[in-house]
């Protein structure tokens, strides 16, 4: 026969096994979800709750904050630093590259998807317009 009280077990909140755990709960040690961080550098946080959403402008895709890259826009609960590239036609700071105040529209050169640097027209060729994707956009240059 069990003794009810061996049928339960009690497990200590926030006193996980594993150095690399983020937080504990039941027992058992346990990761952030992608898209929030851990809110501290100790491997014994108390529960899901000590995980926060993940900074617009920065990406978490492991428990931790890291730079959004240059070429792409992170919001908030970004999980996958590569999920938003800026539009065709614009580029990127790469500075704290949030939605859609880092954005800025290419103007007299292209800007591909992902694009930090604007790429210029062939020398025989310009770009007319503002906000062009590719290449197919520029213009025969005209002499004089």
């Amino acid at each position: 026969m069990v003794d009810e009280h061996q049928a339960c077990r009690l497990w200590d909140v926030g006193k996980c096994t594993a150095a690399t755990a983020d937080y504990c709960q039941d027992g058992t040690d346990l990761t952030c979800p992608l898209g929030y961080a851990k809110t501290t550098t100790s491997p014994n946080q108390q529960t899901i709750s000590d995980c926060v959403p993940c900074t617009a402008g920065k990406v978490c895709a492991t428990s931790t904050e890291a730079a959004c890259p240059a070429g792409y826009f992170c919001a908030a609960y970004t999980e996958d630093e590569k999920t938003y590239a800026s539009p065709p036609g614009t580029k990127t700071t790469g500075l704290d590259n949030a939605i859609p105040s880092s954005l800025t529209a290419c103007v007299g050169n292209y800007c591909p998807p992902a694009t930090t640097t604007p790429k210029a027209c062939d020398v025989r060729y310009r770009a007319t317009l503002s906000n062009l994707a590719d290449a197919a956009g520029c213009r025969p240059h005209l002499p004089g």
